[in-house]
């Protein structure tokens, strides 16, 4: 099982697809260390093709596999009547998903080793992260969609495909999620149930892995919500991810933490994201959270691949 994920903060919004991915030493240190490489799906426009050969040769040299994140439930594209295919959003999702991926399958001749799809179910329910314009479903409405777009998925030979869980985004037991009582969707428990459920009813197989999107300095209660919801006192989250890795390995799905922090990857330097990420990593072992860790980066921070490369092993 693979078990150092290695997920740069290459956004297209940016600009640092277009400086990040010629840095061809760093990438090289970070495929040594990670067992896999993740790639924003959304990046895979800006890959020149001598960034995309020698990924290529690492793959097919059995040094590293590799992932690409994607919505798998898209609530928001830049289709402008997109809000219009709710009903099928499911099948469009994917469809939309797989013109992305094509000029990667066709460089690297095969199927990505692994699709990643970000919490897709929290993307369209209601009191999540869907809006006016766009389809706010049911809990169980959200999984048969999820269900219509991996049916379409593994048609197409994408079998190996997992779930990132946003943590922070949903109510557990009765308790709201951390945005406070007025944006909390449904219970996480009822939720990986369901999206376990429209996995096995689509082929049969489980999800590949579950990984938990829980940023360190939100772990920690470090940050305030953006509603001005803070508790006394604050939730226990560990508890609470040490309940939804029971539940996931009870299913033998294999689990992972992402290790990240909106704080360290907003800052002005890339020295307190390593930090955070080096706490965290002490932090989880201390409380016996076991299990794949995911280091990965979606805000500024870090500027440089060598500064990343350098937290795979801090």
């Amino acid at each position: 099982m693979a078990k150092l994920w290695a997920h740069p903060n290459m956004r297209s919004q940016t600009g640092a697809y277009q400086r990040q991915e010629s840095d061809h030493p760093a990438w090289m240190k970070i495929g040594d260390k990670a067992d896999v490489i993740g790639l924003y799906i959304d990046a895979i426009q800006f890959l020149d093709p001598d960034f995309l050969s020698r990924l290529r040769h690492q793959i097919l040299t059995g040094n590293v596999k590799l992932a690409v994140e994607m919505g798998g439930l898209l609530n928001y594209t830049n289709h402008p009547d997109f809000h219009r295919y709710g009903p099928n959003i499911g099948e469009r999702s994917a469809a939309v998903e797989m013109e992305k991926l094509d000029p990667l399958v066709i460089a690297l001749g095969r199927v990505p080793d692994y699709l990643i799809l970000d919490d897709p179910l929290y993307r369209v329910v209601a009191n999540g992260s869907a809006d006016e314009l766009n389809p706010q479903f049911s809990l169980g409405e959200a999984a048969d969609q999820l269900f219509y777009a991996l049916d379409l998925l593994y048609g197409e030979g994408f079998y190996r495909i997992g779930l990132t869980l946003g943590m922070m985004n949903w109510g557990w037991d009765g308790a709201p999620a951390y945005w406070g009582p007025t944006r909390t969707p449904e219970n996480l428990k009822d939720a990986y149930t369901l999206a376990h459920d429209a996995f096995y009813d689509s082929t049969g197989r489980t999800p590949a892995f579950v990984h938990l999107d829980a940023p360190y300095d939100y772990v920690c209660n470090l940050q305030s919500t953006v509603t001005g919801w803070n508790p006394v006192p604050a939730p226990d989250w560990i508890t609470r991810m040490k309940k939804i890795r029971k539940m996931v390995r009870k299913d033998n799905v294999p689990f992972g933490v992402i290790l990240n922090s909106q704080r360290g990857g907003e800052a002005e330097t890339s020295e307190l994201m390593g930090q955070d990420i080096a706490k965290y990593r002490a932090l989880l072992l201390e409380k016996g959270v076991r299990g794949r860790r995911i280091v990965q980066s979606w805000h500024t921070q870090p500027k440089e691949l060598s500064d990343f490369s350098k937290w795979l092993s801090e």
